[in-house]
């Protein structure tokens, strides 16, 4: 699998994920005042960019492992 696959994958994952927490709160949002909702999706939006960053440090993380693992087996064969 290349990178750009792996990457497109860990993107999809996370729009789902955010899916599916945004589908949560969407639920409990009537319950809660409009005044938390709103913070909520204040604080998400905010902190947007921690979450690009850890996507790309998880995919880094991934990428090296996966290119050590490969150099170890082709080094056995």
């Amino acid at each position: 699998m290349s990178s750009a696959q792996i990457m497109q994958n860990l993107l999809n994952r996370g729009r789902q994920q955010l899916s599916t927490l945004r589908s949560r709160f969407g639920s409990s949002a009537e319950k809660q005042p409009r005044k938390e909702t709103h913070l909520l999706r204040t604080s998400l939006s905010a902190h947007r960019p921690v979450w690009v960053t850890a996507g790309g440090g998880t995919y880094t993380t991934l990428e090296r492992k996966t290119k050590k693992i490969q150099q170890k087996k082709s080094t056995l064969c």
